[in-house]
């Protein structure tokens, strides 16, 4: 079958988002598009929750300059992605204040 544009990935991360925030993982959460292209290809997608249940945890691997294991969203955008036809690449895990930002491109 056909693959889903980003327009379309994108509502899916945001049911995801939903899911997330719904079940108590974070205070909220929202997911964007922070750049785009001719193709999903050229898009790059982000992820903000804002004071995720892994807060702590994830502050302290990446203050150990650790590889963030605890990366939940990540790893169910990847499924995603994947069942979508896609894969997941440039991703990254970042901690600004009581924010959690996942940034990632498909390909």
């Amino acid at each position: 079958g056909s693959r889903p544009n980003a327009d379309t990935f994108l509502a899916a991360i945001k049911q995801m988002v939903n899911l997330f925030t719904l079940s108590g993982f974070a205070w909220e959460g929202g997911a964007s598009m922070v750049q785009s292209g001719a193709s999903i290809k050229d898009t790059q997608f982000s992820i903000i929750f804002t004071s995720p249940a892994t807060l702590w945890s994830g502050q302290s691997l990446e203050a150990k300059k650790a590889a963030v294991t605890n990366d939940f969203a990540l790893k169910t955008v990847k499924a995603m992605a994947s069942r979508a036809g896609y894969k997941v690449v440039n991703d990254s895990v970042k901690y600004k204040g009581n924010q959690e930002i996942t940034t990632f491109s498909v390909v």
